[in-house]
């Protein structure tokens, strides 16, 4: 897979664009983690399911609705790919740093 850089400036992928979240409980599979691109707001989605009425004996479809955000993986890229900046890098470092503490941790820090 060919990745083009931006003038030396980390490659384009999901991982180092600053609308990517990781999700906190992707485990890395075959190297690849799991995320969400929160450029735009969530999709909606809907889906007739059967549903099954057991005291009139029937089955009705009932529609089952969610939203998401696109799940993508960190090495994927875009065209909407925007660049991290220096204060978003340091927040998410700090914010990664107290979610690897335990809470015992965190109490012990404060």
């Amino acid at each position: 897979m060919l990745w083009y850089k931006v003038r030396g400036q980390a490659e384009m992928k999901c991982e180092n664009c600053r609308f990517w979240l990781r999700k906190k409980e992707a485990a890395p599979t075959n190297g690849m983690i799991k995320g969400i691109c929160v450029r735009y707001p969530p999709k909606g989605t809907g889906s007739f399911l059967p549903v099954a009425n057991r005291i009139a004996n029937t089955v009705q479809p009932q529609l089952f609705e969610t939203t998401t955000w696109p799940t993508t993986n960190n090495a994927q890229w875009c065209g909407e790919w925007r660049k991290i900046s220096l204060g978003e890098q340091m927040v998410e470092e700090i914010l990664d740093d107290r979610n690897r503490k335990t809470p015992k941790q965190t109490q012990k820090s404060q």
